[in-house]
């Protein structure tokens, strides 16, 4: 019986794929700062929803 290979299952650009690499992964950051996807450094967006709004 033939042994298993999943490379011959998986076309050839999927396995030329690099694997995602963060910025923050390459860099040293002495403080860093991590902002949420919607906060802004510039602190003049506020994006969150105002809890307080009635209809």
């Amino acid at each position: 019986m033939k042994e298993f290979n999943i490379r011959n299952l998986v076309r050839q650009n999927i396995l030329e794929l690099q694997p995602y690499i963060s910025f923050r992964d390459l860099n040293e950051f002495k403080n860093p700062v991590f902002l949420d996807a919607n906060e802004s450094a510039a602190g003049e967006l506020n994006r969150y929803p105002d809890s307080t709004q009635k209809n």
